[in-house]
């Protein structure tokens, strides 16, 4: 299991006006499955992820866990979980430390089997100017 490495093709642009591209950075890679039409909405204290999920999960597929994540490129500050809920259960809820709440973030999501020490690639699920 990788995680937290920059992956992929994070810088864009052209010289001179070249920036961070936080839609192509991932902080976790592997071979699970991805989140199926992976969200996240701001909540009262934190962020509210959420992702498909069904009784045709296999039983293994149902006990990855998942791993929630928030950054704040201007605080250079990360807020995250790597051992959150269930796939199985389709949502879970990332608190935020109150001084975060109003601050630019950038959010992912991924998976990991506790078990066998996999995870999935993460993906992007946006960006929020405070909430």
């Amino acid at each position: 299991m990788r995680v937290c490495t920059i992956t992929g093709r994070p810088l864009g642009g052209s010289y001179p006006d070249i920036g961070f591209d936080f839609t192509a950075m991932r902080v976790a890679q592997g071979s699970l499955a991805l989140p199926l039409n992976p969200a996240v909405a701001p909540g009262e204290s934190g962020l509210d992820f959420t992702w498909d999920t069904g009784d045709w999960m296999e039983l293994e597929e149902r006990r990855h866990r998942a791993m929630v994540m928030a950054y704040f490129p201007e605080l250079r500050r990360a807020t995250f979980v790597f051992d959150g809920a269930s796939r199985y259960e389709g949502s879970m809820f990332l608190p935020l430390a109150g001084d975060l709440t109003g601050e630019y973030m950038e959010t992912y999501l991924a998976f990991t089997d506790l078990v066998s020490g996999k995870a999935s690639n993460s993906v992007y699920t946006g960006s929020f100017n405070g909430i």
